[in-house]
């Protein structure tokens, strides 16, 4: 800590699904007078202990700040996201109310059920004020299309049918995918099966989604699975507009890669209450 800085430690876990749980918690910060902040995100005791199941397995943190007013606002800043032991940002921070998010993915699905732990250091010039809470229904799907629309490279799919490609300092992908159109359904193929050493949040690497008039949806985030090997990121969207809810012949008799599915199905891998915070479709 610098001379004449102040330091909160605080210590939570991150959720071992995309479900809403108990752990899912972010961190709100008042400034009351502009202030400089350095956040450091460490992942807790993956040294520790032979035994611990989260000791050998490094997570891909990430930690990110927004305006806050009730919902997720701007972004302000980030750190990158890393399959390391620790990721940093620095800021200076205007009078206001801020959330403080962090996240990993690369341990969803992976068969363990124990939510890993983390250590959040905030370093600041003034004194702030910080409280933990928990946070609105879908917070995850809105930092990071948020995150997508600063940060993410934008791709105009069709006429409404914009996608939104994260690579940059992320490890891994995250596609979005905006329908802009007023009556129609936005229907996206997501094929990544030719990723090599990476890890998906909906457990396979290609997936189909009807994505509701003007609604924006997290489609798919894929992660380095581990940090000293290599990585290969390979996509490729389809996309088409429809005035059908369901996938139809995408969706028929596991017409998407194998996977199962229906003409009614909307979303293939189903947006089951595993991956509903983080892919659920979210209105504009």
């Amino acid at each position: 800590v610098r001379q004449n800085w102040h330091e909160c430690r605080i210590e939570g876990k991150f959720p071992a699904t995309g479900a809403l749980t108990d752990e899912l918690t972010v961190i709100l910060v008042t400034v009351t007078e502009p202030t400089e902040v350095e956040l450091c995100l460490y992942q807790s005791g993956h040294r520790s202990s032979a035994h611990d199941s989260h000791s050998h397995h490094k997570l891909d943190l990430f930690v990110a700040v927004f305006g806050f007013n009730g919902l997720v606002g701007r972004l302000v800043c980030e750190s990158k996201r890393q399959v390391k032991s620790f990721v940093s940002c620095h800021e200076i921070l205007e009078p206001g109310v801020y959330a403080v998010v962090t996240m990993a993915f690369n341990h969803w699905h992976n068969g363990v059920r124990d939510c890993p732990p983390y250590l959040l250091a905030i370093h600041s010039s003034k004194v702030m004020l910080t409280e933990r809470v928990s946070p609105p229904r879908y917070i995850i799907a809105d930092c990071l299309i948020g995150l997508a629309l600063a940060r993410g490279r934008k791709h105009e799919c069709s006429e409404g049918i914009t996608a939104y490609y994260l690579t940059k300092h992320w490890s891994g992908l995250v596609v979005m995918v905006e329908n802009r159109h007023p009556t129609t359904y936005a229907q996206v193929i997501c094929n990544c099966m030719d990723s090599v050493n990476v890890v998906s949040t909906r457990s396979t690497l290609k997936t189909a989604d009807s994505i509701p008039p003007l609604h924006r949806q997290i489609v798919i985030v894929l992660t380095h699975l581990e940090g000293t090997g290599g990585m290969i990121i390979h996509y490729q969207l389809t996309n088409r507009g429809t005035h059908h809810k369901g996938l139809n012949d995408w969706g028929n008799n596991g017409g998407v890669g194998g996977l199962e599915g229906s003409r009614d199905s909307e979303h293939i891998p189903v947006l089951d209450n595993s991956v509903r915070e983080l892919h659920s479709p979210r209105p504009l």
